[in-house]
């Protein structure tokens, strides 16, 4: 790649190609809005509609995390993704398996990602872009005590990385350890991580899609449980509980938090990742 070009021009140059509609710098702030738009009809009378993808390509959830990137411009300039760090990111994108999910954890100190600040933001980001569609118990608290990784968890290193789903949950997030408690569900990783922040990254910025797809009843896990994180209402040093991203019948999303012994919610599924 030519010295000096910056990711905006280099996308502006290549149009990421998704689907049948081209996106480029300044496309649409929705860069999933094509998953519902018919392609066409054949003999003016059938349509044919393109079947939406669970999983989107690392090209695509770039972009997505490119879009994010603008808006922690305007939200929250202390923690902007470096240009160089994108540049570098683009560049490694055709060198990853091709089923890989897309992540990023914000700076802490110099080996540590900080996973509260990053959990945080990408709740943030969620409901900026869900609008009055989802809300949280007020007792998740995104301070240091309060919420972080659950006991056992590897730590994360800050930038951008990739992992993949174990094979079970290519059908859908969570089907691996459907309706098992997290505790029970931590006890059978087996060295893959619970899913922490990565499941709000994963709803929120590169597969917003997949919100839509749960609410269709397109997908069987309609509650995600993050095993990868704790949450302590009342910073006693508790881990016995953690977050869930939980789909009423309503179509409203909450982030709410239960004791991990605890049976799931209903069509619920603890959302686990496994390194490349």
């Amino acid at each position: 790649m030519a010295r000096g070009i910056g990711v905006s021009e280099l996308m502006r140059a290549c149009k990421l190609e998704l689907g049948n509609k081209t996106m480029c710098e300044k496309g649409t702030r929705d860069s999933r809005d094509y998953l519902d738009v018919l392609q066409g009809f054949n003999d003016c009378t059938r349509p044919i509609v393109v079947e939406q993808p669970i999983f989107l390509t690392l090209v695509e959830q770039f972009q997505a995390f490119w879009e994010y990137n603008i808006w922690l411009k305007e939200y929250a300039k202390d923690y902007v993704i470096s240009e160089a760090e994108l540049q570098d990111q683009w560049v490694k994108l055709l060198l990853l398996p091709p089923d890989a999910l897309l992540f990023y954890c914000h700076y802490g100190d110099r080996v540590k990602g900080d996973v509260v600040k990053t959990t945080e933001l990408a709740w943030r980001y969620f409901c900026y872009c869900e609008k009055n569609q989802i809300s949280k118990d007020e007792r998740i608290v995104f301070k240091a005590d309060y919420i972080g990784l659950a006991d056992g968890e590897p730590e994360r290193a800050s930038g951008f990385y990739t992992m993949l789903l174990p094979p079970e949950d290519k059908l859908a997030i969570g089907m691996k350890f459907r309706e098992i408690n997290v505790a029970t569900a931590r006890n059978y990783l087996d060295g893959d991580w619970g899913m922490a922040y990565e499941g709000l990254q994963f709803l929120g910025i590169s597969h917003r899609h997949y919100l839509r797809l749960m609410r269709r009843g397109q997908v069987p896990i309609t509650s995600i449980h993050l095993a990868g994180l704790f949450v302590d209402p009342k910073a006693e040093g508790c881990r016995e509980f953690s977050p869930c991203l939980h789909l009423f019948d309503s179509g409203s999303l909450e982030l709410k938090y239960q004791n991990n012994k605890s049976p799931v919610f209903d069509n619920g599924g603890v959302g686990s990742l496994r390194q490349c």
